[in-house]
């Protein structure tokens, strides 16, 4: 397949049509199910995540960068089309990206990394300490108050084993060490926008979204969550506990399903219990899920000079740019415009040493206000204005489930 032209700005860069490809099924069409994995409390599109938000993010620098024009970016990867573009199986679906969307994408984070500190797609490595979680709660019955951590009942809970739960791909900083072998030794090199990968014909958001797995507010129907379907979402929610990180995908060649998490509770007072464990637990017991999807044939036609809508390679470009700034998982999050780029951490510098960045919240989260995933009706997220947090923010587009579906504001080429 010919993809000779050099493109002359990032934005042309990674709006460029994707390959196409022939989806061959194979007999097995189920997915890898474990139901240790954990469950989102609801799921709802994430509103602010649109991407007219490159515009204004950073006060418009990164637009800037987008757009500045005669970059020495390389050309774009040979791809077979009796060859690569043949998706049988998973490891096909990881070869296109490796090949094809990762070269871009990498290529492209490079004229931004000094000054913007993004993430790189790389494979991170698991925080020392965290091969234990808490079982999934027992879904059915009505919600309780966390357990007391003296309690009885609370020593006596199994812990399941995250040693062998890894996901396919992930993102660590630009700067970490390499090889990145000892996190411990090197804090950059942990996993910072955790990424799986599913044959088109195993999983779609279309087919998720049309089995009526959610109710009208987001939360997984009664048994809904132990469907066939329900599994990568649940293997992708469960990476990002696992990781503590607040971005992740699902990624198709027919599709990229981008999401960022949260606990839908409010921040608990107890200060005896470890931050990340408060987190951990909180996405547990009740965790949003805030969802987009990109289709994968979507591009532009011309050589725009403004952001008519997300890319494959456009969207994750630009989630490697906010993971490689704030990428852990918080209470809450405010406006995605108001992202700041956070103080580039060095090798050998702890993490803890850095001061993170707290964000202030002016009004009550909307979604905070019911703790239950089936409150009378779907509310907003959280519309505050506000200086960023300890971890820094985001939020996102579109309106309804297949609103990256059925709108479009450009041309997709034939």
């Amino acid at each position: 397949m010919s993809h000779n032209r050099q493109s002359t700005s990032i934005l042309q860069f990674l709006t460029h049509k994707n390959p196409e490809v022939a989806h061959v099924p194979s007999k097995n069409r189920t997915n890898t199910r474990n139901q240790d994995w954990h469950v989102p409390g609801r799921m709802l599109p994430w509103k602010d995540f649109q991407s007219n938000i490159l515009e204004a993010i950073y006060n418009g620098s990164l637009f800037e960068e987008l757009r500045q024009p005669q970059r020495m970016l390389p050309h774009f990867p040979t791809i077979s089309q009796g060859t690569d573009c043949i998706i049988e199986a998973e490891t096909n679906v990881i070869a296109m990206y490796e090949k094809w969307n990762k070269t871009i994408i990498t290529a492209a984070l490079g004229p931004v990394q000094q000054k913007f500190g993004p993430a790189v797609w790389r494979k991170g490595k698991r925080a020392p300490g965290r091969n234990l979680s808490d079982a999934p709660p027992k879904r059915g019955v009505s919600r309780k108050q966390p357990i007391r951590r003296s309690s009885k009942v609370a020593k006596q809970a199994r812990k399941r084993s995250l040693a062998r739960l890894r996901p396919d791909s992930g993102s660590v900083s630009w700067n970490s060490t390499l090889p990145a072998t000892d996190p411990a030794h090197d804090p950059l090199a942990l996993e910072r926008f955790p990424k799986e990968f599913k044959p088109a014909f195993k999983w779609s958001s279309e087919k998720f979204f049309a089995m009526e797995v959610l109710d009208e507010n987001g939360a997984f129907g009664s048994h809904k969550e132990v469907m066939d379907v329900s599994m990568p979402i649940r293997q992708a929610y469960t990476y990002c506990i696992q990781n503590l990180c607040r971005y992740g995908c699902i990624l198709t060649c027919k599709e990229a399903f981008v999401f960022r998490v949260r606990p839908l509770e409010d921040e608990p007072s107890d200060s005896s219990v470890d931050a990340d464990k408060k987190l951990e637990e909180g996405l547990i017991r009740n965790g949003l899920m805030e969802y987009h999807t990109i289709p994968w044939s979507n591009h532009y036609k011309d050589d725009s000079s403004s952001c008519k809508s997300w890319t494959v390679n456009l969207a994750l470009w630009f989630l490697h740019v906010l993971a490689g700034n704030q990428y852990k998982v918080w209470w809450k999050y405010d406006e995605l415009v108001g992202e700041t780029i956070a103080p580039q951490l060095d090798v050998g510098v702890s993490a803890s040493d850095v001061v993170p960045v707290q964000e202030h919240h002016d009004t009550e989260d909307p979604i905070s206000r019911s703790q239950s995933p089936r409150s009378e009706a779907t509310v907003a997220l959280d519309d505050s204005v506000g200086k960023k947090r300890r971890w820094d923010a985001v939020e996102s587009e579109d309106d309804p489930i297949h609103s990256s579906f059925s709108k479009r504001s450009f041309t997709i080429a034939v």
